[in-house]
Order: C-alpha cells, then sequence, then structure tokens
C-alpha cells in the first residue's frame, strides 16, 4: 500500500499534513524552523500568554506629552517615515523593542520618525494601538509624542494603514516618504484553510482574526498615494508577484525572500543610514540598509536579546533585497520570452535539475522542504540554464539574469550556508514554484484550491504574464521526467 493512497484514504494523516506541513510553509510562522536553530517556538501552547510569560517585555513607550491631533503641520522635512508595527500577536515583544531602537536613533531635524503600533493585551485578550512621533531617546527607554490612542484596533485592515499614512504625510509633510510594514509575512498565498491558523497574507491580527491580503496591499498602496520606499519587514514579501502589485505606487521595494528573523531588524542600523545622509538619493540610502544588513549577518554569532540567547548564524540564511519597481513593467515580456524557450525545449534533465535543487524560501526542514512553493527566481533560471543543451534556452536565460541582477534588483544580500540550501545563491526576487511531491497535489486533496481566498491566476502578474500556465506546463513536464528516469523524490508525508 502505497503513502499516496494512505494519504488519500486517511483523514487524519490528511489533517497532519495540513497542521504540520502546509500550514508552517504558507504562514512563515516561525522566527526560525526547528531545522534552522535549536529552538521551538511552541505554536502549540496553550495560549500565546503562557509563550510571552517567560518573556521580559521591554519598556512601553513614554509620551512626554499627548497633543492634539489636529494641530498644524509640522515644518517641511527632507523625510517622513512611517512605521506600520502589528504587535497583536505573538510578536508583541519584538514590537516593543523595535520601537526601543528606532527612538535610539529618534526624529531628527531632517527626518520625522512617525509609529502607529499595536501591542497585545493577553490579560484582557485586547489589544492597544498607539499612534506617535518617536523622539530622541534610548532603546531601553524611548521617548515619544502620543496623538492617538485605540483599543482593539484592527491591524489586519489595510483601511487603517492607509489612515495612519495619510494622517502622517499631512501632519508631518515630507520631500519624501518611506513607509515600513512589520508583522509576519506569507508571501503570495492568502490562506484560508482554518480558523485555528493564525498567520495569513501579511500584517495578521490575533484580536481581530483580520489580515491584510495581497490583493488589498495594491488597494492600499492605491489609496495612500506614491511613496519613494515601501519596506516590508516580515516573512516572504520579496516575491514578483507581490512586487508587481504594487509596483505602481514605490519607487523601490525593500523586502527578504527568506524568513524575516523578528528580533533582528535593527532599525538602529539601517535608520542612522538614513539620518546621516537624508539628502542622499533613494537607490543610495536602500543601498545603505542591504550594506548594514549584511555588515550585521557577518557576524558568527547573533544574539537574540529578548530570550538571551546566541544563535549560530550557519543555521539561518538571510536576505534582504531592493527592487527597483518602474524595472517591474518589464517582467512579464522577460518571463514569457524565457519561459517559452524552455518549454519549446523541454528537457526532462535541465527541468528535474532545476525544481529539485532551486533555492526555496521560507522555513524549511526535512518533512516540508518537498512542499515549498517560493523560490528564487535567477537561481532557477541558473539552474535550468547550466543542464540545458539548447542554445536558445541558454541565450534567454542569460538575457533574464542581466535584466534580474542589472535592473530589477537594485541591491541584494543573501548569506550563509545552512543544511539544506547556501543562501549566496539569491538573487534578490523570489517567485512561486511547483512541489517536488512526484503527484499533483490536487490528486492527494482535490480541495487544494479551496485553502486559498485569492487564486494564482487572479494576480496580476498571472494576467499579464505566462508564469502561471508555465508553472501548469513545468508540473506535468517535472512529473513526465520522474516516470521516465523511474525514480522518485520521497514525499515530505514519509517522515509523519
Amino acid at each position: 500500500m502505497t503513502i499516496i493512497y494512505l494519504i488519500k484514504k486517511n483523514q487524519t494523516l490528511r489533517s497532519a499534513i495540513f497542521k504540520y506541513l502546509f500550514a508552517p510553509l504558507f504562514l512563515a510562522m516561525l522566527l526560525f524552523s526547528p531545522a534552522q536553530a535549536n529552538l521551538d517556538f511552541d505554536w502549540g501552547a496553550s495560549s500565546i500568554k503562557d509563550l510571552l510569560s517567560e518573556i521580559e517585555t521591554p519598556k512601553t513607550p513614554v509620551s512626554v506629552s499627548t497633543p492634539n491631533a489636529d494641530d498644524e503641520p509640522f515644518p517641511l522635512k527632507e523625510w517622513t517615515v512611517m512605521f506600520f508595527i502589528n504587535g497583536n500577536n505573538d510578536l508583541m515583544p519584538y514590537a516593543s523593542y523595535n520601537l526601543g531602537q528606532i527612538s535610539s536613533i529618534g526624529t531628527t531635524d531632517e527626518v520625522n520618525m512617525v509609529v502607529e503600533m499595536g501591542l497585545a493585551n493577553w490579560n484582557e485578550e485586547g489589544s492597544v494601538v498607539s499612534r506617535m512621533l518617536v523622539n530622541k531617546g534610548t532603546s531601553d527607554m524611548p521617548d515619544t509624542t502620543v496623538y492617538n490612542v485605540w483599543e482593539n484596533r484592527d491591524m489586519g485592515d489595510y483601511r487603517n494603514v492607509v489612515d495612519f499614512a495619510k494622517w502622517a504625510m499631512k501632519k508631518f509633510p515630507a520631500k519624501r516618504y518611506m513607509l515600513v510594514m512589520e508583522n509576519h509575512g506569507g508571501g503570495v498565498d492568502d490562506i484560508t484553510m482554518e480558523e485555528s491558523l493564525p498567520n495569513k497574507g501579511i500584517s495578521y491580527d490575533d484580536v481581530s482574526r483580520n489580515f491584510i491580503k495581497t490583493s488589498e496591499l495594491r488597494q492600499m498602496m492605491e489609496e495612500i498615494g506614491k511613496v519613494d520606499i515601501f519596506l516590508m519587514s516580515a516573512c516572504l514579501m520579496q516575491m514578483a508577484e507581490v512586487a508587481y502589485e504594487v509596483k505602481d505606487y514605490s519607487d523601490m521595494i525593500i523586502a527578504s525572500e527568506n524568513t524575516d528573523h523578528g528580533f533582528a531588524f535593527f532599525y538602529k542600523e539601517k535608520l542612522a543610514a538614513l539620518t546621516d545622509n537624508s539628502t542622499a538619493s533613494v537607490e543610495e540610502i536602500s543601498t545603505a540598509f542591504i550594506n548594514a544588513h549584511k555588515k550585521f549577518y557577518a557576524s558568527e554569532t547573533l544574539f537574540n536579546p529578548l530570550y538571551g540567547m546566541p544563535i549560530p548564524n550557519s543555521v539561518m540564511g538571510h536576505t534582504l533585497s531592493a527592487v527597483k519597481s518602474s524595472a517591474l513593467n518589464d517582467l512579464p515580456a522577460q518571463l514569457n520570452t524565457w519561459t517559452e524557450a524552455v518549454k519549446t525545449a523541454n528537457e526532462p534533465d535541465s527541468i528535474s535539475h532545476a525544481v529539485k535543487n532551486v533555492l526555496r524560501l521560507g522555513p524549511i526542514n526535512e518533512e516540508i522542504k518537498h512542499v515549498n512553493t517560493s523560490a528564487d527566481l535567477g537561481h532557477f533560471v541558473k539552474l535550468i540554464s547550466e543542464k540545458s543543451k539548447n542554445d536558445e534556452v541558454k541565450k534567454a536565460s542569460a538575457i533574464l539574469m542581466k535584466y534580474i541582477k542589472g535592473n530589477l534588483v537594485y541591491a541584494q544580500n543573501g548569506m550563509h550556508k545552512t543544511e539544506f540550501y547556501n543562501f549566496e545563491d539569491s538573487t534578490g526576487i523570489a517567485i512561486k514554484m511547483i512541489m517536488t511531491l512526484p503527484v499533483l497535489i490536487n490528486d492527494i486533496m482535490p480541495e487544494w484550491n479551496d485553502q486559498f481566498s485569492t487564486q494564482y491566476s487572479d494576480f496580476n502578474l498571472s494576467k499579464d504574464s505566462n508564469w502561471d500556465e508555465f508553472l501548469d506546463w513545468l508540473q506535468k513536464a517535472y512529473l513526465a521526467a520522474l516516470a521516465d528516469s523511474k525514480t522518485e523524490t520521497p514525499p515530505a508525508s514519509e517522515k509523519i
């Protein structure tokens, strides 16, 4: 009796796959996967209070005054940085910590630091959201001017991001704007699945049970208006599909392809690069952010300040990149030319090699690596070209790689080797990829597509390019290659 047959017939096993394989993959729930670090953030705890009770939460914001939110606007400055920090969940202590990081730099003569931050209050099963200007303080004792305070304000409603950004732009006018969103992220997958799974899309709120879908990101940015830099401090958000949704509303998109470790974005180092040279170009500031990221992760050990433990950098893969929004307009044509060449050549060895070995992003361990569907685009193109014997494929691959490295990704950092991947292979932009299971996922779970609130074909990149059709073709070609070679990749379910 095959494992596939068991999965089809055994509802308990099917539920286990959802709970232990697919949920961690698509939701990027962990700051570290168990295979990447010997840590166990127990998401099976009876409540999040049990998890947070062992952590000494940083000091709460100190308000020096509470002025009228409708007072006259501040004088025009060079920059206003708008932080939407969602701590209405397990990231609450990290939200407080990062506020201290921001305050250690604070508002300057040329840069406003404006924050809307939610903090979960688990004793009352609610939250408090504060809207504030962050002044110069210390990491341990942030100094803020609070303008508004709400109970249970929904941090998972994109309209509240719009309200905050519009207020900040009016109250703190600037020549240039940066919008920062901090919380969990799941890339392009808007998961519905089951009610008990909390992490969906980006910016989920455990109190309201709401989140911001990828399609809502575009609506959010359209209503806010264009910003100079859009930075997402959240897992898996530097995907081509996500960036393409918001390309018309920023000059640069900064985010991580991989899991973004909540305690280690370290605003202090990055914001110092902005305040020290506030008149620098968007490109120069973005590059400075990436370089600060690279410098920080170059050390052998990363210290988690909240858990008080050192983490070897060798067990974590780190990525951060800056994508030039205007270059995304050329992405559909670039993808179409390359995918057509690959389909026409139809080389089983090249296809199998690339699908099996491409750098996949997100929480990775032995159990779920076969079902991870976010992969580095440039690395996939490189692997296809390496095994191809077709001149047209090699030519198209060289053109696409030149576009990615020379036009699309302005600056990027990929660091460290893990048990499964070398993150130096990253090229700065991820994209949807097929699984390495030896069968169609819909054969195992006919209800698979029902788990997504947004179908992949409905994203704008799918509408404007042939990548979604290519994935359908690639799936069939990959399965055919497996059948021809009479080899079968062990499914992740064998580990259950």
